[in-house]
């Protein structure tokens, strides 16, 4: 699978509605969702991952985004797709690369939405 296949993926509106119910989950689901850091922050650049860790009553998170992913987790994923930014366009994208990861992209496709939370739980 390459980066044109998760482009691909964004096309399909069941993928897109499953998108929309993890930006819910994650409290992202507004404007500035693709903005947020974990406990509401908003942050200024998609140069790259804000990279900030965050401190709210007993958490600590590097989470930033739409979906709320992790430093080390964008990392991985940048290594591995080669994402240039932290644009909305390249969060889709890792978003779609994380639910290819957990095996779920057929099932999110499909809509068989049980069996996609299932695995991408």
């Amino acid at each position: 699978m390459d980066r044109f296949a998760l482009r691909d993926a964004l096309d399909s509106r069941n993928m897109l509605a499953f998108l929309a119910l993890i930006r819910a989950g994650e409290g992202t689901a507004d404007a500035d969702g693709y903005r947020r850091h974990f406990g509401g922050e908003l942050f200024e650049s998609f140069a790259d991952h804000p990279r900030k860790a965050i401190t709210k009553g007993r958490y600590t998170s590097t989470a930033a985004g739409a979906y709320q992913i992790l430093q080390r987790t964008w990392d991985g994923l940048v290594r591995q797709w080669g994402f240039a930014d932290f644009s909305p366009r390249c969060q889709d994208e890792a978003a779609v690369a994380l639910i290819v990861g957990r095996g779920a992209l057929d099932d999110v496709l499909a809509g068989r939405i049980e069996q996609a939370i299932a695995k991408c739980a």
